[in-house]
């Protein structure tokens, strides 16, 4: 099927927070591609567009079933990332609507991002910069323990896109990197140096880092019984999901001594009020989910979107479908 020369409507969720490079509008323009905002991801917004929708680039929005009964032309819910659990994919397969996500999005920024956390750990980062706060100058009694990064250990829960980059990065730091995943994978465990844990073995190194997907199996998974199996000393990394872990479960941890420092880009609630506890930890590294952002990111996702609503748009099948469409 050729491209139809109709224009076909692009309703932009989350505008105001993640906006379209000039690149990306001017292709899409010289495509046909019609962009329309909506600053959020307010459904009632979203569903105003009603039959002149023919697609979402979602960020953050969700979408069921009665959402996609609200626009009965839309027929790609595009999202600009990884994760997809905010989409009823069965209810979007059922109306024939493709849903299509970027699985390669922000590999490297994640695996930086944790690889940034396991090093300001080391070295006291967290607490020196809450001193700093205070306009507090530390003498070397004051500063807790540091150690050099060579010869730790790293547990990976998860060893997709980004589980994978960040074991090849804290190996060529000398870590020694254990490796739970529900998906074995020898060959590549192999070809970075890793090797295979349980559980359990994997929570009992001295940084701890979640890759996995939210899933009814992994919600809650870290809780009491995973911190209690966890070292005092351990620093928990999550670049993941927030409702992966059991927040109270994590701030009576730390405020007991029983976990020794956490690394949080995604947190639950999110975002994290004001009033909550984590904020005023010295031993809490908080990065409001901004470990995926880069502008080569950005730009990236955005090339790898625009292709796949062409693909679309014009009846072939996209090249990043999710895998349940597929």
């Amino acid at each position: 099927m050729t491209l139809t020369t109709e224009p076909w409507v692009m309703v932009h969720t989350d505008a105001a927070e993640f906006p379209l490079s000039p690149a990306f509008l001017r292709q899409a323009g010289e495509a046909g591609i019609v962009i329309e905002k909506v600053p959020g991801h307010d459904a009632r917004q979203i569903a105003a567009f009603g039959t002149r929708c023919n697609g979402l680039f979602l960020y953050r929005a969700r979408v069921d079933a009665a959402l996609l009964d609200a626009l009965p032309n839309c027929r790609h819910l595009a999202r600009v990332g990884t994760g997809y659990d905010l989409i009823d994919v069965e209810a979007a397969r059922q109306r024939q609507v493709m849903v299509t996500y970027v699985p390669d999005f922000c590999t490297e920024e994640l695996s930086d991002h944790a690889m940034a956390c396991i090093l300001g750990f080391a070295r006291q980062f967290p607490f020196l910069l809450y001193q700093s706060r205070a306009h507090r100058w530390q003498a070397a009694h004051e500063v807790p323990p540091m150690h050099r990064v060579r010869g730790q250990t790293l547990g990976i829960l998860g060893f997709g896109r980004s589980g994978l980059r960040t074991a090849e990065k804290a190996r060529a730091f000398g870590m020694e990197v254990l490796v739970w995943s529900r998906t074995p994978r020898p060959e590549a465990l192999a070809r970075v140096g890793a090797r295979a844990a349980t559980f359990e073995e994997a929570l009992g190194c001295a940084y701890v880092s979640l890759h996995l997907p939210l899933t009814d199996a992994t919600r809650g998974l870290i809780g009491r019984t995973a911190f209690d199996a966890m070292r005092p000393d351990a620093v928990l990394i999550n670049i993941a999901r927030g409702s992966i872990v059991d927040t109270d479960a994590m701030v009576e941890a730390l405020a007991a001594g029983r976990l020794g420092g956490a690394a949080l880009d995604v947190v639950q609630p999110s975002p994290l009020p004001p009033e909550h506890p984590l904020w005023s930890m010295p031993n809490v590294w908080i990065t409001s989910h901004s470990a995926a952002f880069s502008l080569e990111a950005r730009d990236d996702a955005q090339s790898t979107v625009l292709e796949d609503v062409l693909r679309v748009r014009s009846g072939r099948a996209p090249l990043n479908s999710v895998p349940e469409l597929r």
